[in-house]
């Protein structure tokens, strides 16, 4: 019987709690909604960095990522789209002479 029992919570203590736990740097929902509340209110169209200079000016202490991510939760601001790569791969470009197989031929397939 008490084998039973500290198979369940030995199983228990394997569960990582870190992650049901939330930030302590996170906004308090009550900043959260008021941050969106002004947002509606006053500021509909404006883009984050705006608001948030406004934001700041009028005291407000989160950061600009902060403010961005509170606005996106809330889907008052559009997500942004993924931007291309930096580096794409590209076809090669033909170059003069490229692609000749080398078959004993004397024929000048390229001019010089």
């Amino acid at each position: 019987m008490e084998r039973e029992t500290a198979n369940a919570s030995g199983l228990d203590r394997l569960i990582d709690r870190r992650l049901e736990q939330t930030s302590n740097r996170q906004a308090p929902a009550n900043e959260a909604i008021a941050i969106t509340a002004v947002y509606r209110r006053q500021h509909m169209g404006w883009n984050v960095k705006h608001f948030h200079r406004w934001y700041h000016r009028t005291g407000g202490t989160r950061s600009y990522t902060g403010v961005k991510s509170i606005c996106k939760k809330a889907e008052l601001v559009p997500k942004t789209e993924k931007r291309d790569a930096h580096r794409k791969r590209r076809e090669q470009s033909a170059l003069p002479g490229m692609m000749i197989h080398q078959d004993g031929n004397t024929h000048k397939w390229v001019a010089g």
